[in-house]
């Protein structure tokens, strides 16, 4: 293992390639905590993409990975709640490394949650009140509607509430 520093923070790992740790020394527990019950040394992983490499000669992994090893993109971003999450798996580094780089895709259903996330109750009535959100028949829950009919909710709300998410969410959305 080889020390490195990034972003102002010591990380002991296998490389860095491109900025991006290789087989990084992770805290105990990593994997397996809560993110709100994260202490400082998990922290310093928040949205820093990294990889796994493994390898394997088991005949159903050569059949998935026939070079025999796979490259685990994965980050602590809040995408699960108590690990970090896989952004991709790759059959080579160099693919592993460019999808870190650029980062991983939000799908509508991270979308809608992190709308959710970002709106208060009173947004998300407002969005209802001016019909920009529409409440299914036999609906009260706003959220609901929200997470239903996020291609309603307008560009402004999205780029004042999803900060660096919006040109994903945007995107998502077709605008």
């Amino acid at each position: 293992m080889k020390t490195f520093n990034l972003m102002g923070h010591t990380f002991r790992a296998a490389a860095l390639v491109d900025g991006v740790l290789i087989d990084p020394e992770l805290p105990a527990g990593f994997d397996d905590t809560a993110n709100e019950e994260r202490d400082p040394a998990h922290r310093v992983f928040e949205d820093l993409p990294f990889i796994r490499r493994t390898e394997s000669l088991e005949p159903g992994f050569l059949q998935a990975w026939p070079a025999g090893v796979r490259f685990d993109v994965r980050c602590l971003d809040g995408g699960a709640w108590d690990r970090s999450t896989v952004w991709g798996m790759f059959g080579t580094l160099s693919a592993a490394v460019e999808c870190a780089r650029a980062g991983r895709r939000v799908t509508r259903d991270e979308l809608c949650e992190k709308t959710l996330a970002y709106l208060s109750a009173d947004v998300r009535d407002a969005l209802i009140a001016d019909g920009l959100v529409s409440v299914p028949a036999g609906s009260e829950d706003a959220a609901q509607a929200v997470r239903q009919n996020v291609d309603g909710v307008v560009e402004k709300t999205i780029r004042e509430r999803l900060g660096a998410y919006a040109p994903q969410a945007l995107e998502v959305m077709g605008r």
